[in-house]
Parts: structure tokens; C-alpha cells; sequence
């Protein structure tokens, strides 16, 4: 049996070895100035032994302090040293870049060509000539050893054959390159070559982003030509050649072969998994895995990508070999509960809804390739497609060909479904497969919610997020290649001290504890009781409110009882959302701006809404204008780019062609204003609200009050142009955006007219939604939901356009318009237009056409026809971010900004010193009186539920009792209650409340919680509504680490 395996293209002398182990080296400290001039030629090095790898810096050395792009002149908090040299033809940079937050350093992309430059990274551009306006060669590489080349003639596709490395320490990371010269053109000593090279450190958490470099280009860019330094070499410089290191044999053992796994997996931080080739092994492709080869063949298991570890987490394992050129890859899924398996779908489409696994497959690893997709459920319904890459014209072809050969089979079992999947490598002929080849390879379960166990999403290659398609951190599959390796990397494997073992946190609980499910409802409830359960309750609740507006509703019935409805309603409204300052603070707007034509200007827009809380957008001003113009603030949905997206543009452009003045905004969580989990993935504004807002809401403060207060303003910006019509302000915005118009346009009459597009559907039968800002107390009788804030807007025009895909739907919908029609009815003169559609979501070309339509009916200019849009006069969407570091929060130039985080804290802090002196028994009632009052409970109405017991389990040194209270007709409120088994009583109780629930708290607390028992506590650990087993989780989708690091 064979072993055959890719190591030639991630190492030192072919190219990029990260975190390996080798001693630190001290470069000294010298002052010498980011202007200072360079050397007369660089020192040549190629005499100097290697030290672990790297080549080593002189001690006496030089380094060139990097400063601010921007020029500013103002301190550098994490400095960077810079030193140039020549080795064996090569042009050699090494940088040591320190950081005071070296915990948090930010590097998500992992594959070859990904987007690295939005990683904290070092950048090197480089030019034969500085009258360039371009530059010719790009570089960059992050603390991981991600690396990034390109030209400007081939872009991406080019690859040079530098070599890199990076290291990370306890106060800095640091890195060391070399480039070939002939790489670059760069032919003989009697050339000069030009050269910035520039460090990008993100912001994070409270701390401003820097963007310092070797020479400042006055900008926020490093790539400014005209002030890049010139590098000389020396003739010694050209003298030698690098010496390819002679490949030796490794021994084909499975020590060896943990060796290399171990090392490959802390070298690059993904999974590595080793594919073992068979010859003429008999495979039956039945879905059993059967086959004695199956039995041979290493598994690898899926982990949660959910941090809350939930206990009732269903082992997954896959095995993959080579059998006679076909690629075999096994999948078992355990599933205690296999006769609840979810298998709705009828459309492969939709596969992704089931029960299903999901299989990725790169034949290089590149972040700008596409890749092979494949689902495939329980029941064998299977999709194949092109993943989403970068670039969708590499393997539509090759995947068109697969979807015919590749085979699946699958079978379900007592306690497990398993997978069967073969794809003939024969198909992948264009990738040159008889070559060693690292594959970029990932595979993903998604296990639906059940009955007291919440969704689980799982993968091979952590992901940390719930975004898949995430091809930088796809894991490693080794294919083919020699059985030979270099010799420094085999005594690096080959010695134990170079193996970084991961040490894993013990739980100390007994394995009574931890096999044992302290988990019960399901024994009690019947499973789809219980899995609707915190629904039922809440749709009661709603059902009364919907009751309770409707009657009143029906006493409306002229302009005076509209009036005082909609008084009412509207504060009601303002008072949900948190209540609004009493005072406005200055703007201190800036305009700034960057792009003219024949037809507009455009501006970026920087406001502060609160005192140092701001906001981001783009005014796009039209021209040659006689009269005052109508203006139009356009609100973002949830678009990752905010302002910045094509769509966006265009919608902008074309509107300001047609005599349009308009406002474009970014909202928090989207384009500058992202503040945690830097723009990655397609839930990227979902996240950042539900960061922001959940701490918001502990402080008594709601989202959607600084959504609605920061477009309030934005209206006061826009009213201060004199050449704005004050009488045709209008709002507009879809999905997220649509919602926010709508809330805006219901509290401020100053706006005369909104279009929410994919927006405003009836909340009759509305489950809730997992948005921050969308979620507003008592939304039924306050106002809040779509009936009150449509109501609100009478008798001005308003359209809502928003798709509709049922028939329920589309009859709740109808009855609402029908009802809240009324209010434009009583004044006489309806302006209330309504447009169901099948459109996609979104502001598409449907969806403009039709608001065009109604903007030209309602607020027409001297253009008669508004709805054919034309190609954009503008595309650098770059030149529309407003701050320096395209990240708001993170901008050094903004003094005392206030993130919402910040505002949190000192509300916080206010609070705590006003009421949390627990010593002080007024104070404690004063707190007690406003959770109360907050709640809604009358202390006088309480009343005491039956505790219900169910089992009691006796262990070594606790009494463990599984009960329960049933709080109302649908909730039950399960619990454990543990106490000593010695002890006579427990005269104190402590409620230990965890959303992780009882049966993970327990177990991963249990030395605690032991230790308190032996002091005469008792414990109590409840589930509490949505929480262990009584968790509803569709809105787990939107959880990640960086959220719960943000939080």
C-alpha cells in the first residue's frame, strides 16, 4: 500500500511555511525615520547560514520605521520594522510587525490569491518606473502565511516563485519574503526598481485601525506611485543562483503519517486529511461502507460550529481513498432519532433544508477558483453545482461533465444514515492530476432542528460562522504525488520538538455525569408539542393584541378619530423604540467631494448623529437645476457593501440624472459602519445587529431607535440644502431598509412620502424576527408592526412593493391594505398603492422600475420618462467610503467616537451607581419596582405552580431530581435541582441560569457546582423559555465568534 501525498508546494524552498518552530532574533531598534534616505545599495546576504529557515539579520542592522500613510505625523501605536537585503538573486524583505493586541489578530482567509489584503497584512507594491500610474507587481501575505501575487498584465493568474514565511510571537508576528528578481524585470545591477511596502492592521473591538507604511502616500492607499522609495542592489547581488535542497525518500509508516498530519495541520492551521491509494479493490456502491477497505481506511470527524457545544451534538464521521483513479468518500451521520429525520424537500434546490450533507471539492486551492458542490440527503436526492467562487467561468464545464459520472448511494440505519460518493479523477484530466496535488476539500452536515434538541451545523474544516462557502477555510486533501520530500522539512516533521500538540480543557465532570442526559421533556411532551411549544404561547398573545388593535381600529371612523389614533399610536410608537433625545446636537457634517459630471456631483457625507456617534453616506447632487429639487434618501437593507454596492449606484446615478437630489446612508452593520466580523460572509449586517442590539436591550435601549434617529438626522442634513425642496423629502429602502422607512415615515411627518420595497408583509401570523432593530416592545398595540406604522402615514403617498409567495400570504396581505386603507379613505383621497410581486428579494430592476413609476407620479421633476435606466457615468465604488480606514469605528482620525458598545458601558455604568448597592434596601425595591413594572407582573396576581416531579437520580455524592413547572397552557418550564446527598438541608438556593441549558451546564460546571453543594446549597438549573431543550433555533444562523467576542 502506497502513500501519496502533496508537500512541495507549502514550504520554504517552494513556498510558504507558517508557525514552524525556531528561535527569536533580535533586530536592533535604530531611530532611523520612515524619510530617511536608503542605503546606497542593499546589503547582499547570500553568504549567511540559514538560522531554522530564515535568513538572519545582521545585529547591527538598521530597520526603517514605518509611519502613517495619511502623513499625519502622529504617533504609531504598533510599530513596524523594516528591513531590505539581497540572497541568491533575490530581493529580500523582513518585517517584524508588533501589536499590543496579539491575541486578536485578524486573518480569515487561508487560501492562495483569497482577499488576504482584508486580513491584518503586510502589502508590497512594486514599479521599474516611478512615473508609472499604475503599479506592475502586488504582494501581500497575513500572520498566517496566506499570500497574495498578482501583476498587472495577468492579475490573479500570475504567480510568482517568491518564498515566504511568518511567525507569530506573544507581542508581534513576523514575517521574511523573498522575490525572485527575474520575477520582476529586474535583469541587472544598473536598474533601479520603486517600492512601497505598507502594514495593514484592522481595528478591533475598541481599538482604531492603522494603516502606517516605509513611505506615506498621504492617503489612506500605499499604492500611490509618485512616492514610492528607490531600491539599488549590488553586482554580488546577481552573482549566485538558489540552490534547490535535494528531495529524499520518507518512510511509509502511520507514525510518520501522524507526523506529517500534525505538522501540515499546525503549519497551516486547517485540517489535513492523507488520502491513501488502493489498486483493483471491489467497491459496490450500495451506501453500507461494508468493504473491507472502508474498515482500513482512516476516519475524520465534524465538529460543531456552534460554540454552545450543545450535548446532544450527533457524532459525523468520512473516510476518503483512491481506488483504480476514482475518488471514494465515505460519510456516516449518528442520529439517535433517525425516525425524525427531515426530508421536505421536492426540488433538489432545496436540498439544503433536510437533513443533508454537504461536499466541497477544489482541485487547487485558490480563493478565486470555483469548486464542486454536492448535497445529498438521506434519501439519496442529490445536486450538483459550481460553488460560489470568485469567478464563475472555470468549472461550469468540468461540473456539467461530473453531474453525469459522479455516483451516489445512501442507506439508513437503526442509529445512523450513511453516504456513499464516487467521482472518477479522470474527469479533473485538465487539472494534470499525475502531479502531487493539495486539494481544498470540506464537508458539512446540517442536522435540523428535532424535538428538545436544537439545529446543529457541523463541518470537517472549522468554520467558526454558519457561511459555508467559505473557500479559504476549506481543510487540506493530500493526492498523489512521490514519496519524497525535502530534507530540512523531514527532520523538521521527523523531530518531536517541531509537533505542536494541542492541549485540550479537561472536563472534570465523571463519565456518570456526562453519559448521562439530564434532559427529559421529550419523555413528557409529545415531540411536536414540544418543538411548537414557545410558539403556541406567543401566538396567543398575539391573537388577543390582534383582537385588541382591530377593535380599536373599528372606532376610527373620521378625520378626528384618525387624528387622535394616530397621536396616540405615534408616541406609543416613539416610547417602544427607547424614546428619543430631547435635544439635537450638532451634525458637524462633512462634505467631501469626488466625482463630477455632466449631469451630478457626488460627496461623500460623515455626520454625527449623537454627540461622536456617525454616520456614512453619499449625496449625489444634480446639476444645472433652475428650480428646488426633490431629495431622496435611499436606506440600505441588509447588504454587506452598504452604499458601495453596484445596485445601489445605479439606482443613485440614474435618479440624479433625472433632477433627483439624493441622500444613500449606510446603516450600522454595513458598509463603514461594520463593526465586528470584518465584512466576511453573506450574514455579515445580520450579526452586527444582533451584537450591538442584544447588549443594547440589557441596558433598557433598543437598536431601532439609533436606525430611526441616525435617518431622523440625515433628514435635518438633507433640509439644510437650499437647494432642496422641503416638500418632497422621500424615504425608500428594501428588505431591512424597506422596514426602516416604514418606521421613520410613521414617527416623522417632515417626510411627504415612502416606498418599502420587499418589505411590510402583514405580522398577523409573523413568528418573529431575529433583527435587532426589528424587534420592538408590544409591536401589536404599540403601533409598531406594518397595520400601525401604514396607518401612520396617511394621507401621504406611500407604496409598498414587496413580493408575496402564497396564497396566505397574499390574503393576509390583502386584508390588512384593505383595512388600513381607511385612513386615506376618511381624508378622501387615497394614495396608497400596493404592488404584490414574485419578484427576487432585493431593490432589483423590477422593483426600481415600479418605484420610478410612482416617484414620477407623485413627486414628478421636468423629466417625463424616469424608468429606463441608463449605464452609471460612475463605478469607482472605492471613492465613496467617507473615512480614511473604510471602517468607521475603527477610524483614527475620528476623536472620541462613541460606538454603541461604548454608549452601552456608560449607560451601564450610570445604572449600576444609581441602583446596584445591593446593601441598600430602597434602592433594591426601587430596581425591583422597574423589572416589574418592564415585565409586566403584578406581584399580587402571582401564582404558585405546582412543582412536578419526575425522576430523581441518586449518584456518589448528589441527589439530582428532574422536575418541572407547567408556567401556563402551553410552556413548561423543565429543571434540575441537585443538593449533597450528605447534607440534612440546604438552607440557601442558588438559580443557575444558562441559554446553553441545564443538561451542558451541568456537566461542564459540575466541579462547581459541586463544591457548592458541600457549603449547603442547592442548585436549581432551569430552562428557561428558548433555552436547552425547549430552544427554538432558527435564528442561530446568526451567531458566531465574533459576535460573542463582540457581545
Amino acid at each position: 500500500m502506497k502513500y501519496f501525498l502533496l508537500v512541495l508546494s507549502i514550504w520554504w524552498i517552494s513556498g510558504c511555511e507558517t508557525n514552524t518552530s525556531f528561535a527569536s532574533r533580535k533586530i536592533t531598534n535604530n531611530k532611523v525615520g520612515p524619510n530617511a534616505k536608503i542605503q546606497n545599495t542593499l546589503s547582499d546576504l547570500s553568504n549567511e547560514k540559514l538560522d531554522n529557515g530564515w535568513i538572519p539579520i545582521p545585529q547591527n542592522a538598521k530597520p526603517y520605521l514605518f509611519s502613517h500613510l495619511d502623513g499625519s505625523g502622529d504617533k504609531v501605536e504598533n510599530q513596524t520594522n523594516l528591513y531590505l537585503f539581497t540572497y541568491n538573486s533575490h530581493l529580500g524583505i523582513n518585517a517584524v510587525c508588533y501589536d499590543k493586541d496579539i491575541e486578536h489578530l485578524i486573518y480569515n482567509h487561508t487560501a492562495k490569491d483569497d482577499d488576504v489584503w482584508k486580513d491584518d497584512n503586510l502589502e508590497i507594491c512594486i514599479s521599474p518606473d516611478k512615473n508609472e500610474k499604475s503599479i506592475k507587481y502586488y504582494f501581500s501575505i497575513n500572520p498566517i502565511g496566506s499570500f497574495f501575487d498578482s501583476n498587472s498584465e495577468k492579475h490573479k493568474s500570475w504567480n510568482s516563485n517568491s518564498k515566504y514565511k511568518t511567525k507569530i510571537y506573544n507581542d508581534r508576528w513576523e514575517l521574511q519574503i523573498l522575490i525572485p528578481f527575474n520575477d520582476i524585470n529586474f535583469e541587472n545591477h544598473t536598474q533601479n526598481i520603486y517600492t512601497n511596502i505598507f502594514r495593514i492592521r484592522n481595528g478591533r473591538l475598541n481599538q482604531v485601525a492603522e494603516d502606517t507604511g516605509w513611505a506615506p502616500t498621504f492617503s489612506l492607499r500605499g499604492n500611490v506611485v509618485k512616492y514610492f522609495k528607490k531600491i539599488s542592489v549590488s553586482e554580488d547581488s546577481f552573482k549566485n543562483k538558489f540552490k534547490e535542497e535535494a528531495l529524499i525518500s520518507y518512510p511509509l509508516n502511520k507514525k510518520f503519517e501522524n507526523k506529517i498530519l500534525n505538522y501540515l495541520k499546525n503549519s497551516t492551521k486547517n485540517e489535513a486529511y492523507i488520502v491513501k491509494t488502493q489498486s483493483n479493490k471491489k467497491i459496490i456502491l450500495d451506501g453500507n461502507l461494508t468493504e473491507t477497505v472502508w474498515e482500513e481506511t482512516k476516519s475524520a470527524f465534524l465538529q460543531m460550529n456552534d460554540r454552545r457545544e450543545n450535548s446532544n451534538s450527533q457524532q459525523t464521521t468520512f473516510k476518503v481513498f483512491v481506488n483504480n483513479n476514482t475518488l471514494y468518500i465515505g460519510i456516516e451521520c449518528f442520529e439517535k432519532t433517525i425516525d425524525q429525520l427531515t426530508l421536505l424537500a421536492k426540488d433538489p434546490r432545496r436540498l439544503w433544508q433536510d437533513d443533508s450533507i454537504e461536499l466541497y471539492l477544489m482541485p487547487e486551492k485558490r480563493a478565486n477558483r470555483e469548486y464542486l458542490q454536492l448535497i445529498v440527503n438521506p434519501k439519496n436526492m442529490v445536486s450538483i453545482q459550481n460553488g460560489k467562487g470568485k469567478k464563475r467561468n472555470l468549472l461550469p464545464i468540468l461540473v456539467k461533465a461530473l453531474k453525469a459520472k459522479i455516483k451516489t448511494a445512501t442507506n439508513i440505519k437503526n442509529d445512523r444514515w450513511t453516504v456513499e460518493i464516487e467521482i472518477p479523477l479522470s474527469a479533473f484530466n485538465s487539472i494534470n492530476t499525475t502531479n502531487s496535488h493539495k486539494w481544498a476539500f470540506n464537508i458539512t452536515r446540517y442536522r435540523p432542528q428535532k424535538p428538545g434538541q436544537p439545529m446543529q451545523s457541523l463541518s470537517w474544516s472549522k468554520l467558526n460562522c454558519f457561511e459555508s462557502h467559505l473557500p479559504g477555510k476549506f481543510g487540506d486533501l493530500w493526492l498523489f504525488g512521490k514519496s519524497t520530500i525535502k530534507k530540512s522539512l523531514f527532520n523538521k516533521i521527523n523531530n518531536e520538538s517541531s509537533i505542536v500538540t494541542v492541549n485540550k480543557k479537561k472536563n472534570n465532570a465523571p463519565k456518570h455525569i456526562l453519559n448521562q442526559n439530564w434532559d427529559f421533556l421529550t419523555t413528557i411532551i409529545e415531540p411536536k408539542k414540544l418543538i411548537r411549544m414557545y410558539h403556541n404561547e406567543l401566538k396567543d398573545i398575539q391573537i388577543k393584541q390582534i383582537q385588541s388593535r382591530d377593535e380599536q381600529w373599528a372606532k376610527v371612523k373620521d378625520k378626528k378619530s384618525l387624528l387622535e389614533f394616530q397621536l396616540t399610536k405615534r408616541a406609543s410608537f416613539a416610547k417602544a423604540v427607547g424614546n428619543f433625545p430631547t435635544k439635537k446636537s450638532p451634525l458637524n457634517a462633512i462634505e467631501t467631494k469626488v466625482f463630477t459630471c455632466k449631469d451630478y456631483e457626488i460627496f461623500t457625507i460623515q455626520y454625527e448623529s449623537l454627540p461622536n456617534h456617525y454616520v456614512t453616506g453619499n449625496l449625489y447632487k444634480p446639476l444645472n437645476q433652475k428650480s428646488k429639487m426633490p431629495a431622496i434618501i435611499r436606506i440600505i437593507g441588509h447588504s454587506t457593501p452598504g452604499k458601495r454596492s453596484q445596485s445601489t449606484v445605479k439606482f443613485a446615478d440614474h435618479l440624479a440624472r433625472h433632477g433627483y437630489a439624493v441622500l444613500v446612508l449606510d446603516s450600522i452593520g454595513q458598509g463603514e459602519r461594520i463593526y465586528i466580523n470584518q465584512g466576511i460572509g453573506s450574514r455579515t449586517p445580520t450579526s452586527n445587529h444582533y451584537s450591538v442590539g442584544a447588549p443594547m436591550n440589557l441596558v433598557g435601549d433598543g437598536l431601532a431607535k439609533i436606525f430611526i434617529w441616525d435617518i431622523i438626522r440625515g433628514v435635518d442634513f438633507i433640509l439644510g440644502k437650499s437647494y432642496v425642496d422641503p416638500e418632497k423629502i422621500i424615504l425608500t429602502g428594501s428588505s431591512g431598509g424597506g422596514t426602516v422607512s416604514s418606521y421613520v415615515g410613521a414617527l416623522d411627518t417632515r417626510i411627504k412620502g415612502v416606498a418599502s420595497v420587499s418589505a411590510m408583509s402583514s405580522g398577523d401570523r409573523s413568528t418573529g424576527n431575529p433583527d435587532a432593530e426589528q424587534n420592538l416592545f408590544n409591536q401589536l398595540l404599540n403601533g409598531c408592526d406594518s397595520f400601525g406604522r401604514i396607518i401612520l402615514m396617511a394621507p401621504r403617498p406611500y407604496t409598498i412593493i414587496t413580493e408575496v409567495r402564497s396564497k396566505d400570504a397574499r390574503a393576509l396581505n390583502n386584508k390588512m391594505i384593505s383595512s388600513v386603507t381607511k385612513s386615506w379613505s376618511i381624508h378622501g383621497d387615497n394614495k396608497l398603492e400596493y404592488f404584490p410581486t414574485n419578484f427576487p428579494h432585493g431593490y432589483g430592476p423590477k422593483h426600481r422600475h415600479l418605484f420610478y413609476t410612482w416617484l414620477n407620479k407623485y413627486f414628478p421633476t421636468k423629466y417625463p420618462n424616469i424608468t429606463k435606466e441608463e449605464k452609471p457615468h460612475f463605478s469607482n465604488y472605492d471613492a465613496l467610503n467617507a473615512t480614511k480606514t473604510w471602517r468607521m469605528y475603527f477610524d483614527r482620525t475620528l476623536k472620541n467616537i462613541k460606538p454603541i458598545f461604548v454608549q452601552n458601558k456608560e449607560k451601564t455604568i450610570l445604572f449600576e451607581k444609581k441602583y446596584l448597592d445591593y446593601s441598600n434596601e430602597k434602592k433594591r425595591r426601587i430596581l425591583k419596582a422597574i423589572l416589574l413594572k418592564m415585565l409586566k407582573i403584578d406581584p399580587a396576581k402571582i401564582i404558585s405552580k405546582k412543582i412536578i416531579h419526575v425522576k430523581e437520580e441518586q449518584l456518589t455524592d448528589l441527589i439530582v431530581s428532574k422536575e418541572y413547572i407547567q408556567a401556563s397552557k402551553h410552556s413548561t418550564i423543565p429543571f434540575i435541582h441537585i443538593r449533597s446527598k450528605n447534607s440534612t438541608k440546604s438552607n440557601q438556593l442558588i438559580i443557575l441560569i444558562n441559554q446553553r441549558g441545564k443538561d451542558l451546564t451541568f456537566k461542564s460546571r459540575y466541579q462547581e457546582i459541586l463544591k457548592l453543594t458541600k457549603n449547603n446549597y442547592s442548585i436549581i438549573i432551569p430552562d428557561l423559555c428558548g433555552m436547552g431543550e425547549t430552544a427554538v433555533d432558527s435564528e442561530v444562523f446568526y451567531f458566531s465568534d465574533e459576535i460573542t467576542k463582540a457581545a
